[in-house]
């Protein structure tokens, strides 16, 4: 499948609570084109994300999710909306399979309160906040990477309805809208 400028693969990444996954549902909705969580796509095939942590550790899990996305790049219709796990795009071999599909990347940004306000009491379903020190770390370890990607944006609202209309102005600006116009 050849994937050109006029059809963008918007990549959501970010922090656990950055809003990702709720931000690309409608996102998707907007640009009326097919939304995938790559932890959703995981989860059906594999099981619960907490079970995979407490069976292979975190390396496990990363090695099935690089090969869950190895598996879901080359089959997903353009355009379309993938949301990440807060920790994909941290391996090089992800931002590599996601180079290779002319993924875009897009940061959500949120600070560190935000953060902590959304993902406070989610230990059960997100092994990692289970330590609020240790996340708090892990974020700092992390924004370094995510800053490369190809777009930031903040997600710092409460409301992402803002947000939402300056990702649909990028992703129209990437040729999403043509590429809808073309196949109605």
């Amino acid at each position: 499948m050849e994937h050109t400028a006029h059809t963008p693969l918007l990549v959501l990444i970010g922090f656990m609570g950055a809003g990702k996954s709720t931000v690309g549902r409608l996102l998707a909705m907007r640009l009326h084109c097919p939304f995938h969580d790559l932890d959703v796509e995981i989860e059906r095939v594999h099981g619960e994300i907490p079970e995979l942590f407490e069976s292979y550790g975190e390396s496990g899990f990363r090695a099935i999710e690089h090969h869950t996305m190895d598996q879901l790049l080359p089959r997903m219709r353009r355009p379309s909306v993938l949301a990440l796990g807060g920790g994909a795009f941290l391996q090089p071999a992800n931002r590599e399979l996601l180079r290779q599909h002319g993924g875009v990347t897009i940061f959500l940004d949120a600070p560190w309160e935000v953060v902590l306000s959304r993902v406070r009491h989610t230990g059960e379903q997100r092994p990692l906040a289970r330590d609020l020190d240790a996340l708090r770390q892990l974020y700092e370890l992390r924004r370094p990477v995510y800053l490369q990607a190809d777009h930031i944006f903040s997600s710092a609202e409460h409301d992402p309805h803002s947000l939402l209309t300056s990702l649909v102005r990028l992703a129209e600006e990437l040729g999403a809208r043509h590429q809808h116009r073309a196949t109605l």
